[in-house]
């Protein structure tokens, strides 16, 4: 809970997901994902069995980085962090929006319990690995990770970015709308317009 702008993680998540046509929001996605009948996996070991698989090599950071590099822009995750981490103006860091997310002084819920209710459920045969598979390329749909990213960091309607709803976070602005796209535009407009150091 922000004491000036009283936004709150919740809040914001349902101004970011809730999406006008379907209703869809952030927790019934993560109900159908996460949320199945068996389960002894942990965070841990899900995170472990991402970040180097025995036979593909893969790890966490090749996997970002093919996702999130922009060809264009070639803007990368790293910068995108970075550019959360420490804003100039306001000197919000990732830090304190971490701390006042872990522990929330009416409720007490930490970020831990909350990962606990999403990833430690009793039931469920499903794993990090799996869900990832299923989401990265569906069969019938041939959705991907990355057109579903595409989705988010620019829509064509509302023309929100990534960038202006992480800046919507950071700096608690009023909107997450903006006029510039993320393609050619993003690294220019972050730095110039926004005040960003990349």
């Amino acid at each position: 809970m922000h004491e000036e702008t009283e936004d709150n993680l919740w809040s914001l998540i349902e101004d970011l997901v809730v999406h006008e046509e379907t209703g869809d929001n952030l927790r019934s996605l993560i109900e159908d994902l996460v949320v199945h009948e068996e389960t002894e996996d942990n965070l841990r070991s899900l995170i472990e069995d991402l970040v180097m698989h025995e036979e593909t090599g893969d790890n966490l950071w090749s996997l970002i980085e093919d996702l999130v590099v922009h060809e264009e822009t070639e803007d990368n995750l790293r910068s995108l962090i970075e550019d959360l981490v420490m804003h100039e103006e306001t000197g919000d860091n990732l830090w304190s929006l971490i701390e006042d997310l872990v522990v929330h002084e009416e409720t007490e819920d930490n970020l831990r319990s909350l990962i606990e209710d999403l990833v430690m459920h009793e039931e469920t045969e499903d794993n990090l690995r799996s869900l990832i598979e299923d989401l990265v390329v569906h069969e019938e749909t041939e959705d991907n990770l990355r057109s579903l990213i595409e989705d988010l960091v620019v829509h064509e309607e509302t023309e929100d970015n990534l960038r202006s709803l992480i800046e919507d976070l950071v700096m608690h602005g009023e909107t997450g709308e903006g006029e510039e796209e993320l393609e050619l535009e993003l690294e220019e407009a972050g730095a110039a317009e926004k005040g960003l150091d990349l």
